[in-house]
């Protein structure tokens, strides 16, 4: 069975609020072992998934599959970027 015929999101690990204050950058990472939804609460920035350049904002989900490489960029909201991660 391929991960595309998987259902999304087996398990949970946990539900995590984050946040980014102008001009900061989470670390690029992946996971081996997790799926995850980022949940954009408040502010806009840019989200790399794999080899895509995300522009987001509040209200918008971004799915990343197990070992998909990731980042979320707070370039120029004045507020803080905020965000759920539910792994």
């Amino acid at each position: 069975e391929s991960d595309a015929e998987r259902p999304c999101l087996l398990g949970m690990y946990y539900i995590a609020r984050q946040a980014l204050v102008r001009g900061k950058a989470a670390d690029l990472h992946n996971h081996d072992d997790k799926e995850q939804v980022y949940y954009i609460l408040e502010g806009w920035g840019t989200m790399i998934a794999g080899d895509e350049v995300l522009q987001v904002a509040e209200g918008d989900t971004v799915y990343l599959p197990r070992n998909v490489f990731h980042q979320i960029i707070n370039e120029d909201y004045d507020g803080w970027l905020s965000y759920l991660v539910i792994s």
